[in-house]
């Protein structure tokens, strides 16, 4: 349970996420729908190992409070590894519209 729904409702959802210290989080998915990130502590780099469609590994250099990306969707299948001593939190806000509408 790293992943814990704040607010759902027809147009977004917002998931609190913490992934703590050298942790490792299993294979799992996500909906492939535009989603912005808002980094909520300092954190260590995580490393994401996607697989489905487009076999990759992503490391997300470490966080800042404040800090937030966007995301324009897709494939999000993949597992999660905290390589560090600091746990990373953030909100993972997923719009449910469609972006070119």
């Amino acid at each position: 349970g790293v992943y814990h729904t704040q607010f759902e409702n027809d147009w977004v959802r917002l998931v609190r996420v913490r992934y703590p210290a050298n942790s490792k989080v299993p294979l799992h998915g996500h909906p492939p729908s535009v989603t912005a990130y808002v980094y909520l502590s300092a954190s260590s780099p995580v490393r994401f190992t996607h697989q489905g469609s487009r076999t990759h590994v992503v490391t997300r250099q470490p966080t800042t409070p404040g800090g937030f990306r966007v995301s324009r969707g897709g494939d999000e299948t993949h597992s999660a590894e905290n390589l560090g001593a600091q746990a990373s939190d953030f909100l993972r806000v997923e719009f449910k519209t469609d972006p070119a509408g």
